[in-house]
């Protein structure tokens, strides 16, 4: 009797095993008659050997290619890495398709880096400006500021938040520069600063962005700001439409394609699309770094 039992269970175990090694066949057999993956723009050619087609193998892949090249996606508590990771998953399917050239897409990717503080934050930091206004700020703007304080908890952040936003980016008397911010950024209302602060890949900042991207996704950011970050893929979708397109359905009236093309690259002025050239060294070189982290991923 036991020795049945024995018998049974260890031809249930070589049934197990036969169809592990079946299965372990047929997927090696897949993978060596998988074909190559070939994009292709003008004199540039790219081969690609077994490119990922999943968000989790890129990241698999992508973080052995971050170090070398000399950067890092935030870890811990206050990471958004997976940000990074469906950007540059999204980036790299743009490339195959033939909607992006590697240079555009590297800057694309250096912009987020950017932006983001290596992926590091979602929404735009602040600091507690409140004790430092009451002192300063004197007649009319302590006045003005004295009212919008009663109503700085009525924004979806802390009154500390929505103070600093206000200050930084509002059209009020009391703000640090009301003028700029009503015609850079459309602002136009009271608490549109604490509104419309930076948030996503790209930290959209201000009504008339936020304007666009309602335009274009369809998603009422006006009323809910924070819905901007609600779906990350599509905030990389509409990053990259925006720093692709053209006036005057851009950033900033200037496309990433006056900068970046088949027959130029210059990462230093392409930061104009998104903020003049505030850091465009720091984010010039993060773009090249990209670039050889994009064509080693390719390779692969």
């Amino acid at each position: 009797m036991g020795n049945k039992r024995r018998n049974k269970r260890r031809d249930k175990k070589m049934t197990y095993l036969k169809a592990i090694a079946l299965l372990a066949g047929s997927w090696w057999a897949y993978k060596i008659s998988k074909p190559k993956s070939k994009v292709e723009f003008g004199e540039l050619e790219l081969v690609g050997v077994d490119i990922p087609n999943t968000e989790s193998e890129t990241k698999s892949v992508l973080s052995m290619l971050l170090v070398p090249n000399g950067l890092r996606f935030a870890k811990g508590y206050n990471s958004y890495a997976d940000w990074g990771y469906t950007l540059f998953d999204i980036l790299i399917n743009q490339i195959k398709s033939g909607d992006l050239l590697i240079n555009q897409a590297s800057y694309i990717m250096a912009t987020a880096y950017h932006e983001m503080g290596q992926f590091s934050l979602l929404r735009e930091r602040y600091n507690d400006k409140i004790s430092v206004l009451k002192k300063t700020l004197k007649g009319d703007k302590l006045r003005e500021f004295n009212e919008f304080l009663k109503i700085a908890d009525t924004f979806g952040v802390s009154a500390e938040k929505a103070v600093y936003m206000e200050w930084k980016y509002g059209v009020q008397s009391w703000c640090y520069n009301p003028a700029s911010r009503r015609k850079n950024l459309s602002n136009k209302y009271k608490g549109d600063g604490a509104r419309f602060f930076g948030r996503g890949y790209c930290q959209w900042t201000g009504r008339h962005l936020y304007t666009k991207f309602k335009e274009f996704s369809g998603v009422d950011v006006l009323s809910n700001p924070d819905l901007i970050v609600n779906d990350k893929r599509l905030n990389a979708l509409m990053t990259i439409k925006m720093m692709m397109a053209d006036k005057p359905n851009n950033l900033t009236g200037v496309s990433l394609k006056l900068y970046c093309n088949e027959n130029k690259t210059d990462y230093y002025n392409a930061r104009r699309v998104v903020n003049s050239t505030d850091r465009a060294k720091d984010i010039a070189s993060y773009a090249q770094k990209f670039e050889n982290v994009f064509n080693s991923y390719l390779k692969k």
